[in-house]
Formats: structure tokens, sequence, C-alpha cells
């Protein structure tokens, strides 16, 4: 029996719901009408300054003076394209002076490098063939005074 109860309750809940749900999309629908008035006047309202410009046989002449420069604006601009374009022709060129005089140091950079080499190596060496220079002086020094040391006691 309490699913009896239970049922009845249910359906009249869900009617109740959908009941509520129609509600809100008819004041939706009503809503989204007066907002598309409102919209079409709006767009009705921002379009008739430039009709009313358009219609009229009246010049502006309170913007000659905008127009005019405007128009010198333009003429600048292309002046000024050109400017860049020649600067940027100066610039690929002085681009590639620079890298031809970078190859040229660079090589004769490696010429120089490979001349120092063996001359660094040897400077590398010196202190080393001294040392031994210098043990071997000694060395035979010692064997003069011991050669010396022999003939003097003969």
């Amino acid at each position: 029996m309490a699913n009896e109860a239970d049922k009845p309750s249910t359906k009249k809940s869900s009617f109740l719901r959908e009941g509520f749900r129609e509600l809100g999309r008819k004041l939706d629908r009503r809503k989204l009408r007066q907002m598309t008035s409102d919209d079409r006047a709006r767009n009705a309202a921002l379009h008739e300054p430039g009709r009313e410009g358009l219609g009229s046989r009246h010049r502006l002449f309170r913007f000659c003076r905008v127009s005019a420069q405007i128009k010198s604006v333009v003429a600048r601009t292309g002046e000024l394209a050109a400017t860049t374009q020649k600067l940027e022709g100066e610039r690929t060129a002085q681009e590639e002076q620079r890298r031809g005089e970078v190859a040229r140091f660079d090589a004769r950079r490696k010429v120089l490098d490979d001349l120092k080499r063996p001359v660094d190596a040897a400077s590398a060496n010196r202190p080393r063939n001294r040392a031994r220079r210098s043990a071997k002086l000694k060395r035979m020094e010692s064997r003069l005074a011991a050669i010396a040391g022999e003939l003097a006691a003969n």
C-alpha cells in the first residue's frame, strides 16, 4: 500500500514541475521577443544619423581640415613605407658586409692560430726542457767532480 501512496504524489509533483517549467519557458520567450524588439529599435536609432547624412546634400565643411590631415597622413605613410624599404635594403647590405668581414677575420685568425700553435707547444715544453737540462748539467758537474777526485787520489 505504501507504493500506491507514493505513485499519485510523484505524478502530481511531476505535473507541477512541468507546469512551472512551461511558465519559465513562456517567460523566457517573452524576454527574447522584448530583447529582439529593443535590438531593432537600437539598430534603427544608430543607423538614422548615417541615413540623414547620406540623404542630405550638405557637405561636412567642419571636417575638411580633418580630411586634409588624413590625406597628408596617407601621403606620409607612402613616404614612410619607401623610407622603410630603403633602410631595410641598407641594413641587409650592412649585414652582408659584416658577414664578409667576419669571414675574412676568421680566415686570418685561423692562419695566425696555425702559425702560433707550434710556438705555443714549444713554449709549453720550455720549462720541462730547462728542468731536464739543469738536471743533466748537475749530473755532468757531479761526474766531473768525481773524475777530478779520482785523478787527485791517483
